[in-house]
């Protein structure tokens, strides 16, 4: 018989990491569609960095350098990407995975995405011509990596004037 209270039951599931759904603030979402889309502009670059949860799956995104130079491709450096950790891990967060955008193509992952993303972390794509944010975890199935898409809530899409300014 289980003696557990449902907040207890459910302060336990978000501590394990399995909310049903995560919630991106508007705030959030603007900053990346702002960042992606002048990435983009510099020759079809990505933008990158953490993805972290408080208990109650409102996403954080904290921004880090993309040291690739190549279009359509990020890379992060490891001493960044530890250093965003360990400040994530200081302000009680939780920290999901990564994030980043695909200047000219949906926001699911590619062959790369999931052989760069760790298993079981999340991995949040933005697409910036779509303008829309998609929330994924990394799994193995069949000892293959693959994507789950995990539902996401987010004010609707930004909405665009003709020069690409965001409104809304």
């Amino acid at each position: 018989m289980n003696t557990l209270s449902p907040n207890v039951k459910q302060s336990r599931l978000r501590l394990a990491g399995m909310l049903k759904s995560y919630i991106l603030r508007r705030s959030e979402l603007q900053k990346l569609h702002v960042s992606a889309l002048q990435a983009q502009r510099r020759g079809q670059r990505e933008v990158c960095g953490m993805l972290a949860s408080d208990e109650n799956g409102q996403l954080e995104l904290r921004f880090l350098n993309n040291r690739s130079q190549r279009a359509g491709q990020f890379s992060m450096a490891r001493a960044d990407y530890l250093k965003a950790r360990e400040a994530i891990r200081r302000m009680g967060k939780r920290v999901l995975g990564t994030f980043h955008s695909h200047p000219i193509s949906e926001a699911i992952p590619r062959r790369g995405d999931l052989a760069g993303t760790a298993l079981n972390s999340f991995c949040l794509i933005y697409d910036v011509c779509g303008r829309e944010p998609r929330l994924w975890k990394i799994v193995k199935r069949r000892d293959q990596r693959v994507a789950k898409e995990v539902p996401l809530k987010s004010h609707q899409k930004l909405r665009q004037d003709r020069r690409g300014n965001t409104e809304g």
